[in-house]
């Protein structure tokens, strides 16, 4: 589950909003988050991992929604580290 995740480039943050878009129907979400539901409860309802969901509200904030996230998964982290 950790290299699910693992988003230490873009392309691996790519990857998984490819599967978060195949995993995770826009319009059954959409539903729900009209229903009140946070992404603990969402993640419980569509029997997906909480930051694939995260990922995809993310991804649907980025195709123009607004979507108040908790947060917002990065694919440059490493980027802004410094040792």
């Amino acid at each position: 589950e950790f290299t699910l995740f693992d988003m230490r480039n873009e392309m691996e943050y790519e990857a998984n909003a490819f599967v978060a878009h195949l995993r995770i129907d826009s319009e059954e979400l959409l539903e729900l988050v009209g229903h009140g539901y946070d992404v603990v409860q969402l993640s419980s309802i569509l029997e997906t991992n909480v930051n694939l969901i995260l990922i995809k509200l993310n991804e649907l904030n980025r195709m123009g929604l607004q979507f108040n996230l908790p947060y917002i998964p990065c694919s440059d982290f490493l980027k802004n580290v410094t040792v």
